[in-house]
């Protein structure tokens, strides 16, 4: 696997470092997914990492995005602001995670750097293409590489499938909506709830599918495009 290289040695420094804990292991990165593992290593392999120019608008706004995942597939990030927390939650985007994902997992791994996420970002945890599932009388929400307990903010890694989600280990963090917000954000999620899991991807075909993942075909046999676009995406 080519490492990822760079003539800025204060970047080389920072992917360096990511790059060692996922390949060593120490304390809590040891129960990464091996799955999610691999593919952190793979985007810091072969994605292109880059420092915002000096004075870039991004990293000097009142509340600068340290770190971005650009539509050309770069990762930016700001010159004294981005740490290897920004990076992992970065790297967790672009191996195609969603904002749940990338909050959770930079909680868990940099527990004491204090990066809760902000009000805005609830809405997206339930918005970015989620499923859900009951755990008994639970609902919970399953992300590419999590699920979350949106009423105890417990979180788990996901180590099923999106049809079938599977609880890995807790994370050491969990991530609670804030007390101010949380009649809001239930009642949204009450009026708009999330495809069920088992469901979730045949939704998209706008049909009930059977033998979805062999086949790709809806049970009315309609050979629908959206199923094949769908399934080459999963």
């Amino acid at each position: 696997m080519p490492a990822t290289t760079t003539t800025d040695p204060e970047l080389q420094e920072l992917i360096d470092e990511v790059r060692f804990k996922l390949i060593v292991h120490n304390g809590e990165w040891d129960d990464i997914p091996s799955e999610l593992r691999t593919a952190l290593l793979e985007e810091l392999a072969h994605r292109q990492i880059a420092f915002r120019p000096d004075g870039d608008a991004a990293c000097v706004a009142s509340e600068p995005n340290a770190g971005e995942l650009m539509p050309d597939g770069r990762i930016l990030l700001c010159r004294g602001i981005a740490n290897e927390a920004t990076l992992v939650h970065e790297l967790v985007h672009a191996a195609g995670g969603q904002e749940l994902d990338s909050e959770a997992i930079e909680n868990h791994l940099y527990v004491r750097q204090d990066t809760d996420p902000t009000s805005g970002d609830f809405d997206k945890f339930v918005t970015e293409n989620p499923c859900q599932y009951m755990d008994g009388k639970t609902m919970l929400v399953v992300s590419k590489f999590v699920i979350w307990d949106p009423k105890s903010g417990k979180l788990w890694f996901q180590v099923g499938d999106r049809r079938s989600p599977k609880k890995g280990k807790e994370l050491s963090e969990g991530i609670n909506v804030p007390m101010n917000d949380r009649r809001k954000f239930f009642d949204n999620l009450k009026k708009n709830p999330l495809p069920e899991c088992s469901k979730s991807m045949a939704q998209k075909c706008g049909a009930v599918c059977k033998d979805f993942d062999t086949y790709g075909y809806c049970d009315r046999k309609v050979y629908q495009p959206p199923c094949y676009q769908h399934r080459a995406a999963v």
